[in-house]
């Protein structure tokens, strides 16, 4: 009789343990029990019918007829996989909101055979490697001229992958950034980070010939030096030129005055001479030029730690026509449910901003698709929606325009289609070369619209 019992409890605890597994599912999302959250259970996922998929077929009414001509289109493979392509096929969304900021940039787009427009791109690390950044210049320059990558940091967190320039420099610099570590408290320039030397620095720049980018014909240096001193350049590794450094406490611009198609640029900080050096910018007189200034893990708030003098010295000499901010991604991860601070936080540096780049336009981009598992398939992460909520909210206080980036690749589960076709990493939330492409190309037809 004992043995009976013992046989019985095994199967006794399986049943309790599988009425505890299923009641789980109809817990509500969200719910904390002692120090575990619930997140959504369905084990019934891969085998039930996806009533989002049936929609459309229910819609039909039941009197509806087809012509046979139809039905012999819909029924050929080859139709199939034209209608599906349509379907998947991103709209080309508009931007909106305050539209009229940007039209001193796109009336400056038809001067560009005359004179400089320059676009400042922030990001995260979606624009890392000079991605979309890259794309968006070869758009603009392929049409309205220009040959240079623009402005160009002393040291990068990208310089492994940033395909457009490639970037050496001596071990003996100092660096600081507002998305990285700057334990000697380092002022930051407009691009978030900045390079110190005590003398006996150089770095580097090296055309690749991608994207467009063959030759530069210009050059121009950032710095900030309180003594002054001397600096030489080496130009297609030819016979060094000496200039002087001026000694200021705000930034200065030196200009090397370069001419023809030049391919690289070495420059060297000689023993006593010491100061904080920002970048280069690879340009010449006429054209459009795109600064790429990624903040990596940042989700745009960071920007508040560039100073307002610093972006005010820093527009005396890049006079912007349009700021664009390309963040968000890093603000998925975060909770979502009052995202009333990050408004409050990105109104006030788009303020800090508009006062120091008073005759720029500002746009800002909302956060791409993300996708997550729910079942046997990949879906947009809700959290892209309540970030892309606030942006629209931010645009809307601040009266700039809007750009819906999500829309752009095509809405709900977008993420997923771009994986498939290539354009994003499997981890369902970064995009590769292929996928800035597309993303810059749809950037770059949503600003040529506003002209028409």
């Amino acid at each position: 009789m004992v043995e009976n019992k013992n046989a019985v409890k095994p199967f006794l605890l399986v049943a309790i343990a599988l009425v505890l597994v299923l009641f789980t599912q109809y817990i509500p999302e969200g719910t904390k029990i002692f120090f575990y959250e619930t997140k959504e259970v369905d084990f019934f996922s891969d085998v039930r019918v996806d009533e989002e998929e049936t929609l459309l077929i229910d819609e039909f009414p039941d009197n509806m007829t087809v012509s046979a001509g139809v039905m012999s289109f819909l029924n050929n493979p080859l139709s199939t996989s034209f209608v599906n392509t349509l379907a998947y096929f991103p709209p080309s969304e508009k931007i909106g909101g305050n539209t009229q900021m940007l039209k001193k940039f796109t009336e400056a787009l038809t001067q560009s055979k005359t004179k400089k427009i320059r676009i400042a791109h922030f990001g995260d690390s979606v624009i890392e490697g000079d991605l979309i950044s890259a794309d968006l210049r070869k758009n603009l320059q392929s049409k309205y001229s220009g040959h240079g990558v623009g402005f160009v940091a002393i040291n990068s967190m990208d310089i492994a992958f940033r395909t457009t320039t490639k970037l050496s420099y001596s071990d003996n610099w100092k660096f600081g950034a507002v998305f990285a570590q700057n334990p000697d408290k380092l002022p930051v320039g407009i691009n978030g980070a900045v390079s110190y030397t005590n003398g006996g620095s150089w770095v580097q720049y090296e055309v690749t010939n991608l994207y467009g980018i063959k030759h530069f014909v210009n050059a121009k240096l950032y710095y900030q030096s309180d003594a002054g001193g001397q600096i030489s350049i080496s130009v297609n590794n030819g016979a060094e030129k000496s200039f002087t450094l001026k000694g200021s406490k705000k930034i200065e611009e030196l200009d090397f005055y370069l001419t023809g198609r030049n391919k690289s640029l070495k420059i060297n900080v000689p023993n006593g001479t010491k100061g904080n050096f920002y970048g280069v910018s690879f340009e010449e007189n006429t054209g459009v030029y795109v600064d790429n200034f990624p903040l990596r893990g940042n989700s745009g708030i960071a920007l508040r730690d560039i100073p307002e003098s610093m972006l005010k010295d820093f527009s005396k000499y890049l006079d912007y026509d349009l700021i664009v901010l390309n963040f968000g991604l890093n603000m998925l991860d975060q909770d979502t449910k009052d995202l009333s601070w990050y408004i409050a936080a990105m109104n006030k540096n788009i303020a800090a901003l508009k006062a120091a780049f008073p005759e720029a336009g500002i746009l800002i981009i909302g956060v791409q698709d993300k996708g997550i598992k729910k079942g046997s398939k990949f879906v947009t992460d809700p959290a892209v929606l309540k970030v892309l909520d606030a942006q629209k909210k931010i645009a809307e206080q601040s009266n700039v325009p809007f750009w819906n980036l999500y829309e752009a690749m095509g809405g709900e589960g977008a993420m997923a289609k771009w994986v498939a076709e290539n354009k994003a990493s499997k981890d369902y939330t970064h995009l590769n070369t292929e996928g800035a492409r597309e993303v810059a190309n749809l950037i770059s037809k949503a600003l040529e619209d506003l002209k028409n």
